[in-house]
């Protein structure tokens, strides 16, 4: 994600009568909504005739040709079509787009996609922004919007998945033993996809812990954890059988760090007897991050994920 360029010596007015649209050096940009794309796009078009195209920062919303994408569009349509809006500038993406928080007046656009249940806190990008994540457990209580599915799919797994070509072959690796390889994907906060060096693929459960859904409270920020310890890093993993959907089971190592051990001690996971029986190391952290009210359980009541899933 390329920074943009600051300057104070600019202001974005001046910036405007020179004819410039949404350049590199400008903080901020305003214009009027004259198209939207899907539910985290949109187009503004600025004074002289400029236009920028907007990436919503901080959220994700489903894509179009997913469930609820439509619907997603058509709520930031109705937000701010045709209606002038202000850009706070945070970046810019691989395709050229500003990233920014939207304005219409002082009311935050970005909160208020995720407030209705039409787009996801996009943790990865923004892990920090807790008026987000408060948005999206209050839309999820609610069930407001995408979160009327019971399982809704996160639009970067939707990505991913669409993505993913027949010509990758599935890793033919021995149940024991130990692999090294980048990793590649993380689908939740236990579960992680390795490219090995001759090309094949293979999805491991993370041994030993169970983390919360996507779709469950403290979810997502589980997943952002997991992703900051490995994603696109070279791991290891000590390989212990597979499961009962053929993935690997293993205790997972990103820069002589014990993975599995790190996210129940910062309460990111429970520690599951059913898939760990004798880790007394994980079952000890657990007991600690409870008891400092690390992660998910700074927040009483916390439902473990077998029974979310078996709802």
């Amino acid at each position: 994600m390329r920074a943009l360029v600051r300057s104070p010596r600019l202001t974005f007015a001046a910036l405007l009568l020179l004819g410039g649209t949404c350049p590199l050096c400008a903080e901020q940009i305003a214009g009027v909504v004259d198209r939207v794309t899907d539910g985290d796009t949109l187009t503004i078009h600025i004074k002289k005739g400029g236009h920028e195209k907007v990436r919503l920062q901080g959220i994700d919303a489903p894509e179009l040709n997913q469930a609820y994408g439509k619907e997603a569009a058509r709520v930031l349509e109705g937000l701010v079509r045709d209606r002038k809006v202000s850009v706070q500038c945070e970046g810019r993406d691989d395709y050229g787009r500003v990233l920014g928080y939207v304005y219409l007046k002082n009311h935050s656009i970005n909160l208020e996609m995720v407030r209705r249940g039409a787009a996801w806190h996009y943790v990865y990008y923004a892990k920090d922004n807790k008026a987000l994540a408060s948005a999206e457990k209050e839309a999820r209580e609610a069930q407001r919007g995408l979160w009327k599915e019971p399982h809704p799919i996160a639009p970067w797994d939707y990505r991913h998945d669409k993505k993913e070509t027949k010509t990758v072959k599935t890793a033919d690796i021995p149940n024991y033993g130990s692999v090294e390889g980048i990793c590649t994907r993380v689908t939740d906060g236990d579960t992680l996809t390795i490219q090995l060096p001759d090309g094949q693929r293979a999805t491991v459960q993370l041994f030993g812990i169970d983390a919360p859904e996507p779709a469950q409270e403290h979810g997502p920020e589980a997943t952002a954890a997991l992703a900051e310890l490995v994603l696109n890093k070279t791991i290891r993993v000590v390989i212990d059988g597979r499961d009962e959907f053929g993935r690997l089971k293993g205790k997972v190592y990103a820069g002589g760090q014990y993975v599995n051990l790190e996210l129940v001690a910062k309460g990111h996971a429970w520690h599951s007897d059913k898939y760990g029986p004798d880790e007394d190391d994980l079952r000890e952290a657990q007991q600690k991050a409870r008891a400092e009210g690390q992660g998910l359980w700074a927040s009483p009541g916390q439902m473990p994920p077998w029974r979310f899933r078996n709802n």
